[in-house]
């Protein structure tokens, strides 16, 4: 029954979620073992195909799109693997990964605001990339001198070939407890579940959700339901409730996918 609600709703708002399966061989892919680099002058074709190995690699990071995942990878293979073939990953949105210290740094183009929530869009190569981003607050130890600042941001990327929501939420390291082993409990009304960071830096941790669960998200506040969180920090340290509101996501989502059709007919012309 929730995946039917989540197909209606995928099919009225023009995005389509991401399968159970087809997401589980993303996730296969995710740990599989990378290559060592070769040796100067070593030949990077694997078996009788001739396919070089850092064409195969590419062709992985590139059906993981912009998660954290296929962002580590590009890395890897720009620093480390494949460093004296031509380097492409300009054409992919690093945002936000593209900081060592993970900051909460929105997009620079403002787009248009949309209830409680923002448009603002980036330039990634000959792409313009835009997120529906949201900063609210938690408040620590009941202490309403002690709020922290909440981002929260969904994209639209396509993900194993699929066109997927990608939901983050990035909480700063002045949050007491915040560290990798922490994360989000998140409460969508009906379950609830706890998201872990993907990435932590000096400045802060990001979480990233699996895309069938950035959709369920999307769904509740497409709904008009908002979301409640709560900071899980290390040793399971509990901030105050956050709230995500649902006001304007839906004109806001609506926009977000107008923008990612764009996108497409863009590149598609040139």
């Amino acid at each position: 029954m929730r995946a039917l609600r989540f197909a209606v709703w995928a099919s009225a708002v023009g995005v389509a979620m991401i399968h159970g399966a087809a997401f589980a061989s993303v996730r296969e892919e995710r740990v599989a073992p990378l290559p060592t680099a070769p040796v100067h002058g070593q030949s990077t074709s694997i078996g009788r195909s001739g396919v070089s190995s850092c064409d195969r690699w590419r062709a992985l990071a590139a059906r993981l799109g912009e998660t954290h995942a296929g962002h580590k990878l590009r890395h890897l293979l720009t620093t480390r693997l494949c460093v004296l073939t031509e380097d492409t990953s300009d054409e992919v949105w690093a945002w936000p990964w593209r900081f060592s210290d993970v900051r909460a740094d929105l997009p620079p183009q403002h787009h248009g605001k949309f209830g409680a929530w923002d448009i603002r869009c980036d330039q990634a190569g000959q792409r313009r990339r835009c997120a529906l981003s949201l900063e609210t607050s938690m408040v620590l130890g009941g202490d309403p001198s002690r709020p922290i600042r909440i981002v929260s941001h969904v994209v639209i990327d396509a993900v194993a070939g699929r066109e997927s929501v990608l939901w983050r939420v990035h909480v700063p390291r002045s949050a007491g407890g915040v560290a990798a082993e922490a994360g989000i409990a998140v409460d969508l009304g009906y379950r609830n579940f706890v998201e872990s960071f993907d990435a932590c830096g000096p400045r802060g941790c990001m979480a990233e959700a699996e895309p069938v669960i950035g959709a369920e998200v999307a769904s509740a506040l497409w709904q008009g339901r908002q979301i409640t969180m709560r900071l899980i920090g290390a040793g399971g340290l509990e901030a105050e409730t956050g709230m995500l509101p649902a006001q304007g996501f839906r004109a806001g989502l609506k926009e977000l996918i107008r923008l990612r059709r764009h996108e497409a007919r863009t590149l598609a012309e040139r």
